[in-house]
């Protein structure tokens, strides 16, 4: 028996299943039949909200976009965070899309991955900032460091993924924190 649903609620569905998908079996690896079996809907139904399998990519990866401007636009600007806090959500924020942003490098969607890359720095930037203000960070070269950080990170998760701990106490280090500051 079909089930008819409200027609943005059916998209959102075919985006969150080619979402899954693409963390699963990559984009390249993803079929618009895959999408569709997920779902349980007809092919004819994709093709109502999406051109192709780029048009849902796209998608995809514009609402990451937004969600990644959502998150770090709130934890920046949170009174009640305090520096540590900000620095241990932006990571997380960065480690929980990490596989996003990496298929965005490395795909035809490149655009979106600079755009993605470039709002998050801004934020970690914002947030370094807070943390020289509020004299928490007290190294020569802030800006920079938050940088070396951010690119050095992204590299080196490519080579090997870092955990959660590792990832914590490299910032720890680069930014001269006490050991232990930015655990929960």
């Amino acid at each position: 028996m079909r089930t008819v649903k409200d027609p943005e609620e059916r998209r959102a569905e075919i985006v969150e299943a080619a979402r899954e998908l693409f963390q699963q079996k990559g984009i390249a690896g993803t079929r618009i039949n895959d999408i569709t079996e997920k779902v349980g809907v007809a092919l004819g139904l994709f093709y109502y909200y999406f051109k192709s399998k780029e048009d849902i990519v796209q998608t995809v990866f514009e609402e990451l976009l937004e969600h990644l401007d959502a998150v770090a636009d709130a934890v920046a600007g949170d009174e009640d965070l305090d520096f540590y806090r900000k620095i241990v959500c932006m990571m997380d924020l960065y480690m929980d899309n990490a596989w996003q942003l990496q298929a965005l490098e490395d795909g035809e969607q490149r655009q979106f991955y600079q755009k993605a890359e470039d709002h998050l720095l801004r934020y970690c930037l914002d947030v370094m900032k807070q943390g020289v203000e509020q004299k928490i960070v007290r190294i020569a070269y802030s800006e920079e460091m938050a940088m070396v950080l951010f690119y050095g990170i992204k590299e080196f998760s490519r080579e090997k993924p870092l955990e959660r701990e590792e990832l914590l106490t490299l910032v720890e280090q680069g930014l001269n924190l006490a050991c232990g500051s930015l655990r929960d």
